[in-house]
C-alpha cells in the first residue's frame, strides 16, 4: 500500500531496500524484482505486463577524504501499456487491472501536461490522482530531471 508522511513524502509500505556494492548485486536485485512482476495473456498479447515496475537506485559518493559527499536517486520505470479493453476482450480481474492501468497512465499524462505548461506556477499539479504519480512526484517536479 502507498502511504504518505510529512517527513518522507509518499512511500510503499513494507518495501525492501537492498544495499548493493557492485553491478552484479544490482543485476541480481533487478532480476528478483522482475520475477515478481505480474503478467497475463489476452487476445492481443501473450505476455502482457499487468503492473508498473519502479526501481530506484540511491547513490552515495564521496571523495577519499569524505569531504565532497554527493547523494542522488535514479528512478527507472517500466510502465504497463494502456489497453483497449474492447479489442483485447479482457474480462473479470483482467478488466479491473486494465482499468487501473489506464487510469494511472491517464493521471501521469495529466501531471506531465501540467508540468510542461508554461503557466505551471499558477496551476495545480494533480500528483495525488494516482498511486503512480504520488510515488513519482519528486522525480517529476522540483529540481528533478526526467528523461522519457
Amino acid at each position: 500500500a502507498v502511504r504518505g508522511s510529512s517527513s518522507s513524502g509518499f512511500y510503499v509500505e513494507d518495501l525492501s531496500v537492498v544495499q548493493c556494492r557492485n553491478v552484479r548485486d544490482l543485476q541480481y536485485v533487478v532480476s528478483k524484482g522482475l520475477e515478481n512482476r505480474h503478467s497475463r495473456h489476452h487476445l492481443l498479447n501473450q505476455h502482457s505486463s499487468r503492473s508498473h515496475a519502479m526501481f530506484s537506485v540511491y547513490l552515495d559518493a564521496a571523495d577519499a577524504d569524505g569531504v565532497n559527499a554527493r547523494y542522488g536517486r535514479i528512478s527507472l520505470l517500466d510502465l504497463a501499456g494502456s489497453e483497449n479493453v474492447r479489442t483485447s476482450q479482457s474480462s473479470g480481474s483482467g478488466l479491473k487491472e486494465a482499468g487501473s492501468i489506464n487510469r494511472s497512465l491517464f493521471a501521469l499524462g495529466q501531471v506531465i501536461k501540467t508540468l510542461s505548461d508554461g503557466r505551471r506556477a499558477t496551476s495545480h499539479v494533480p500528483y495525488r490522482d494516482s498511486n503512480l504519480t504520488k510515488l513519482l512526484a519528486d522525480s517529476l517536479g522540483g529540481d528533478a530531471h526526467t528523461l522519457m
